[in-house]
């Protein structure tokens, strides 16, 4: 049986039961939803102050009821217009109006340069020989004879002049009885060093899936971490955010500072 609203009104919409009215409802918000999606945005401007939403849970009774239309409370046009303007694409830092003083930024936000590890000492069993005797060395004169010592096998460490300026530096980092004791460079014996490195730089090409797995995702999060800055609200990609490792300079053809130490990059030295 169907029955009329209060005061002669017919609505547009009856039902016996509200489990028919539920079901026809969820199909006619379907269609139309179906109807309205591919709309352009200017329409459903114009549409703003149309509500349009899902019914409320029906009634749990399947007794008759008089007409019942659903409340459509929740979701507006209003609202989808607003979602859509917070999901317009923010203008490229490029695109947007110059400044008349010339400021190209004023705010900046960046978790700072990744700075390279602090350096690993060799294994006990790994020594350094100088005149044919082990010689146990302090930490940042290892440190730099491993730098020599991953370089045997080029032939950089062939030439005089990177042989010259790399012993010069060397011996600005070792302590006083280390400067006394090592006096020539042809007296020193690096091929331990240097065969550790190549037996680690091996083992690391032949770790299992898993390992090099986590270690790419360790290199994800230092990339997300460090890789990006926010410039006046733009988030861009920052092309090197690593600082330079400590090593020896290599320059090209018979650069004069090759073989020079470049010395590891502390935060106190960045401006």
């Amino acid at each position: 049986e169907v029955k009329a609203f209060p005061g002669g009104r017919v609505p547009g919409m009856l039902c016996c039961t509200a489990v028919d009215l539920w079901l026809v409802v969820q199909d006619w918000v379907r269609s139309l939803l179906a109807q309205l999606e591919p709309w352009p945005v200017a329409m459903w401007k114009k549409l703003g102050r149309v509500s349009l939403g899902l019914c409320r849970r029906p009634p749990v009774s399947r007794e008759p009821t008089t007409a019942l239309l659903c409340n459509f409370p929740t979701v507006t046009l209003r609202q989808f217009n607003a979602f859509h303007e917070r999901a317009k694409p923010l203008k490229a830092r490029w695109e947007e109006e110059k400044r008349e003083d010339g400021v190209k930024w004023q705010h900046l936000e960046h978790n700072g340069p990744y700075f390279a590890p602090p350096y690993e000492p060799l294994p006990d069993d790994v020594r350094f020989y100088y005149n044919g005797k082990p010689m146990k060395l302090s930490l940042a004169t290892e440190e730099v004879a491993t730098f020599y010592a991953k370089m045997l096998d080029h032939d950089y460490t062939t030439k005089e002049i990177f042989q010259n300026n790399f012993f010069n530096d060397w011996t600005k980092e070792m302590t006083p009885e280390e400067r006394k004791k090592i006096r020539e460079l042809g007296k020193c014996n690096f091929e331990e060093i240097h065969k550790y490195f190549v037996e680690k730089h091996e083992a690391q090409k032949a770790l299992p899936k898993e390992e090099k797995k986590k270690l790419k995702e360790e290199a994800e999060r230092i990339q997300e971490k460090y890789g990006y800055c926010t410039i006046d609200g733009h988030r861009e990609k920052i092309g090197n955010f690593k600082t330079e490792p400590p090593g020896l300079f290599r320059g090209r053809g018979d650069h004069p500072k090759m073989g020079m130490l470049k010395k590891r990059i502390m935060p106190e030295d960045i401006i």
